[in-house]
């Protein structure tokens, strides 16, 4: 069964498999370029075909390919009823430094996706204590996500994850995640990204997880 009801929303369903915006096709042709211009007729075709066939989960963040992504997401998915699909996007540590950062980004991320609310509004690959720590929470963009999903405009607040099992445990414990993204595949179950320790980390809390890189990429 390709959809189920959502861990996150039980009175909405969620497919099993998801639509990733990091490697769009490209006008240049270049399967994985993150400089070309989006090929937006081809990846809206993608995009229709993927709703017509049950996939309702669309994923994308600020930087990928150097921003097009949401841009794109904005143009294919303002096509169809706003129910009918789950939109994730991220929070970018690079560009946040303070918490007037982190308020622009987030506006004008809603603006490029042609959107008033994010289903999922995650930080992006989390990997250093002390990084998350000067970027989110000394900002206080924590806290301001937090007020964005008090108003809505944020429905549920999750995380990327490429760090070490004790900085996970700390976040999973000051419990404002929803939702967690890892990397599950052949190559780091059992490898330098330990998602084996982190996935038991994850179940522990009742959390969902979103696989990241179920072929390594």
């Amino acid at each position: 069964m390709l959809q189920r009801p959502s861990p996150l929303d039980p009175s909405r369903k969620v497919s099993i498999l998801g639509f990733g915006g990091v490697r769009l096709p490209v006008k240049s042709g270049n399967l994985g370029s993150q400089k070309d211009p989006v090929d937006y007729e081809t990846a809206s075709r993608y995009v229709d075909y993927a709703l017509a066939h049950g996939i309702n989960w669309f994923d994308s963040g600020y930087h990928y390919h150097n921003g097009d992504s949401e841009r794109f997401f904005g143009h294919a998915l303002s096509r169809h009823p706003r129910e009918s699909f789950w939109f994730c996007t991220k929070a970018p540590p690079w560009d946040i430094t303070t918490l007037a950062d982190a308020k622009r980004i987030f506006e004008e991320q809603l603006k490029k996706c042609r959107m008033s609310y994010f289903d999922c509004y995650e930080l992006h690959s989390l990997c250093r204590e002390e990084d998350y720590e000067r970027t989110f929470v000394k900002t206080g963009a924590i806290e301001y996500y937090k007020e964005e999903k008090a108003k809505g405009r944020i429905k549920h607040l999750g995380f990327s994850f490429h760090g070490r099992p004790e900085f996970l445990q700390r976040i999973l414990d000051e419990g404002w995640a929803e939702i967690v993204t890892i990397l599950i595949n052949g190559k780091d179950w059992k490898g330098v990204n330990c998602s084996s320790d982190l996935y038991k980390l994850i179940e522990k809390h009742n959390l969902p997880v979103v696989v990241m890189e179920p072929l390594c990429g």
